[in-house]
């Protein structure tokens, strides 16, 4: 990321980039031109780390180019737009790779996501490439072999040829034990990787099941309690029996007209969740939900 305020450590990135400062906009647009100059005779730079000095300036550009030519472009681009200073080119520049920075980086937060956002093979080929990824799969596996049964990573990896395979792995991972420690390694996962490449958060976050990953995340927990705790609540929900299990539904409307609804149904239905002022989550007795949507 150009603009933390430290340079990053650990690991060399895989891919080419740019991050390049200057004190001000004219001299930024001055080195983005005389970069631009050498791209378009071939001369890109190797993967590298962003120079300390690039990453405390002023005026920031990162750029993520391909090859020599496209740097050659995306430079020359943003040597323009610093010289035009007209901010819908630099959103257009965004979409194409081409981010600007002014006076203090802001800082990072990581926001953990919840369950729901699992499925098959997540993280299948980042596992095969990257050791801290299999690492922490592996060491997921020691923790919650003894509890499934089984390794964790059978219910998460398997051949995408087998459609049969596929498909029981996609069921098993909608039930509330199964789900809950795969995601929690898979954020863990990512975390760690990030790390090894000079990424860390200054803030961390949780939706819901990611306050776990968060809490790692953060130093309050270990990865191997948190797996332990998240096993637990999955096997509890998955095992709890009551004539009615109640409903969920998620819903896309103002907050106000939302509380109106719940508020004019006959039964137990509550608003459980309010993820913004135009998202919320219901929850109660299965009748009372169909009847508020």
């Amino acid at each position: 990321r150009c603009g933390r305020r430290r340079p990053p450590a650990g690991r060399p990135p895989r891919r080419r980039a740019l991050c390049a400062a200057a004190g001000d906009d004219t001299g930024r647009a001055r080195r983005l031109r005389e970069v631009a100059e050498r791209a378009a005779g071939g001369d890109a730079p190797a993967p590298g780390r962003p120079a300390a000095a690039d990453l405390g300036a002023a005026v920031r550009v990162a750029i993520d180019p391909g090859a020599a030519g496209d740097l050659a472009d995306k430079a020359s681009r943003a040597a323009q737009a610093l010289e035009t200073a007209d901010p819908a080119v630099w959103r257009a520049l965004r979409a194409r790779g081409v981010f600007l920075g002014r006076d203090r980086p802001a800082e990072v937060a990581f926001l953990y996501t919840g369950q729901g956002s699992q499925y098959v093979n997540m993280l299948k080929t980042l596992r095969e490439r990257e050791p801290v990824v299999a690492e922490t799969f592996a060491e997921a596996d020691r923790v919650m072999t003894p509890l499934l049964g089984r390794p964790l990573t059978e219910f998460v990896f398997i051949d995408e040829s087998d459609a049969e395979a596929v498909a029981r792995l996609e069921q098993q991972l909608l039930q509330a034990e199964i789900p809950q420690p795969a995601v929690l390694a898979t954020d863990i996962a990512l975390t760690r990787l990030l790390a090894a490449h000079g990424i860390t958060p200054d803030i961390v976050m949780g939706h819901s099941l990611g306050e776990y990953g968060a809490l790692v995340a953060a130093g309050a927990l270990s990865f191997e309690a948190a797996l332990e705790a998240v096993s637990a609540r999955g096997s509890e929900m998955a095992h709890l029996e009551i004539e009615d299990n109640g409903a969920m539904a998620a819903v896309l409307a103002p907050l106000d007209e939302i509380e109106r609804i719940v508020a004019s149904v006959d039964g137990y239905v509550v608003i459980a969740n309010v993820n913004s002022p135009r998202q919320a989550v219901l929850g109660g007795a299965t009748a009372a939900v169909e009847t508020a949507m």
